[in-house]
């Protein structure tokens, strides 16, 4: 019996290392795509190409969906606020934008400087299906 939770107990700590290093190399990945220099693109060119991980992009060409989305009750700092998002859309293709965080005594007078933007800038992830649905 006790060998046989030995046997365990090792199994999983051999199995939390290969965890930590692939936490490591993903790590890697994304400090290596937050320091490189922007990719150009279109939002057909960001539907095409297979992105992996966080990847630094200038969009051009689209334009701002005039939805907003508020997420309200985000906490940031230990202040209550709301997490606004919008849609940057070109042909038939729409990306969710984080346009940013906003505290609740600021948000009824949101001014939105999004719509004079001309190109989009940022850092593409891919959200899982939860998220999106949220």
């Amino acid at each position: 019996m006790f060998t046989l939770l030995v046997f365990l107990a090792v199994a999983f700590l051999i199995f939390l290392g290969f965890w930590q290093i692939d936490r490591a190399n993903e790590k890697k990945s994304i400090i290596e795509g937050l320091s490189s220099s922007p990719k150009k693109m279109s939002l057909v060119d960001l539907r095409d190409e297979a992105l992996v991980g966080y990847e630094k992009i200038v969009l051009t060409g689209g334009y701002w969906s005039p939805e907003k989305f508020i997420k309200k009750n985000v906490v940031k700092d230990n202040q209550l606020g709301s997490q606004i998002y919008r849609l940057y859309c070109q042909e038939d293709i729409c990306v969710i934008v984080n346009v940013g965080w906003v505290s609740m005594s600021q948000i009824t007078i949101l001014k939105d400087e999004s719509v004079n933007m001309t190109k989009l800038e940022g850092v593409v992830r891919i959200l899982p299906y939860v998220m999106i649905r949220e």
